[in-house]
């Protein structure tokens, strides 16, 4: 504390500790005076609090490093705190966390309480299993988290702050790896959020996903580059008009039939995220503009159904005109009453050397095909990968290949489970090749 007082006076600059130390200080923003203090690869047991004087001193900064923060309990539910709710210590600005380890149990690495922060830089650091989260922010004007290891319950909780970034970072969380915006609603600000060259898994507990967007995070953009998202629900969105871009690729989201709708209809966008519940996919003979590739991802095989409402010969939705299509974590609910061509259909429009793919699908028959691919342009790829078929498929098989003259297709299928299938699993109608 001493210490402090005087770096606050200009007599100092460097705060080094020598031993573990235990006890809570308060760290009060001057104009002009950077204040490090440099843990030193030493243990804190309490809590660091930034008083910001509610100035905005712009000129202030505060530098705390290799320090590891590992009591039991703390006093407060964060270990670096800026401000402490109350008014009058708000407005930090220039605070930088380079190498430091949260390790208290339930407690926040760092925590803006009241908004109107600026300039926070994360580097270097890691929340452990033990803690809640590494930040939780309210309001900050510029965030930036680089190098930074996250395996506590949570990840990043940014609320509604402004132009943030996340590099370089790893997350294994629980909940949310990165979460944006307030649950409050609202119309947002048209801010830019970037995540690159990162991986994030969640397991996606109590309906959390890796990334989620949330009410006042309207009107945002948010760009993902080279990274890695790794969980059943990859990016959750309540917010409206954000737009996603994943290395350079338009990406959607959807949680009603009017959502997917309008994701579908817009010929930029190449990856659709749908959220829980039943959607109609329409995609067959020009129901949607043609596009290279397009890929839809659903919340999970026991989330997110497609059902089926068009004609008996459109199959629960056929696939046409791509070069490359891929559908993922999703349930093809059995058509009702019908019981002519597939639940799926490639039809004779797709492209050569094409790509398409279902993954981590179930599929639950009644009597037609599962997949049926009838072809007549020759060189495609078909991957059914790690899927589940349950049920009566029909006599004609849960994967159904036509017989289509002089046509060269390869289908892999692999890691598939066949549940009470009484007829066969592939099926081969005269093949020529």
């Amino acid at each position: 504390k001493e210490a402090i007082t005087y770096a606050n006076e200009g007599l100092n600059k460097s705060i080094i500790f020598v031993e573990d130390i235990a006890g809570d200080v308060t760290v009060g923003q001057e104009p002009n005076i950077k204040v490090n203090i440099d843990g030193a690869q030493h243990n804190y047991a309490g809590v660091i609090t930034v008083d910001g004087k509610s100035a905005t001193y712009t000129t202030a900064g505060l530098t705390i490093k290799d320090l590891t923060f590992n009591a039991e309990t703390i006093s407060a539910d964060a270990c670096i705190r800026l401000g402490d709710g109350n008014d009058a210590t708000r407005y930090t600005c220039n605070v930088t966390v380079d190498g430091c380890t949260f390790d208290v149990p339930g407690a926040v690495g760092i925590k803006s309480y009241t908004g109107g922060d600026k300039n926070l830089v994360i580097k270097s650091s890691t929340a452990t299993a033990k803690a809640h989260s590494l930040i939780q922010a309210k309001g900050i004007d510029g965030i930036r988290v680089e190098k930074c290891n996250v395996y506590s319950k949570n990840g990043m909780n940014f609320n509604n702050s402004t132009n943030v970034t996340v590099d370089q970072c790893t997350t294994d969380v629980k909940g949310y790896a990165v979460r944006y915006g307030e649950s409050s609603g609202g119309v947002g600000a048209a801010e830019k959020y970037y995540i690159s060259n990162s991986t994030l898994k969640s397991a996606c507990e109590d309906g959390d996903a890796v990334i989620i967007l949330r009410g006042t995070a309207d009107n945002s953009t948010l760009t993902i580059t080279e990274t890695t998202l790794d969980g059943n629900l990859k990016i959750a969105n309540t917010a409206n008009n954000v737009t996603i871009y994943i290395d350079g690729n338009k990406v959607a989201t959807a949680n009603s039939q009017e959502e997917l709708e309008a994701a579908l209809a817009d010929e930029e966008v190449a990856t659709v995220y749908l959220g829980e519940g039943k959607y109609v996919p329409r995609l067959y003979y020009g129901d949607i503009p043609t596009r290279t590739s397009l890929t839809i991802i659903g919340a999970g095989a026991d989330k997110t159904q497609f059902a089926y409402t068009g004609s008996n010969f459109a199959g629960q939705f056929g696939l046409t005109g791509f070069d490359s299509i891929t559908i993922r974590d999703c349930e093809i609910l059995k058509r009702e009453n019908v019981k002519e061509w597939g639940m799926v259909v490639f039809s004779s429009s797709n492209n050569a050397n094409g790509v398409y793919t279902f993954e981590n699908c179930t599929f639950n028959g009644v009597g037609t095909q599962g997949i049926y691919i009838n072809e007549n342009v020759s060189g495609a790829t078909y991957n059914i990968l790690n899927c589940t078929f349950n049920g009566d498929f029909g006599s004609e098989g849960v994967i159904s290949i036509q017989n289509n003259a002089n046509v060269d297709h390869i289908v892999n299928v692999l890691g598939c489970t066949f549940t009470d299938v009484p007829s066969h699993k592939i099926y081969v109608h005269y093949a020529y090749n």
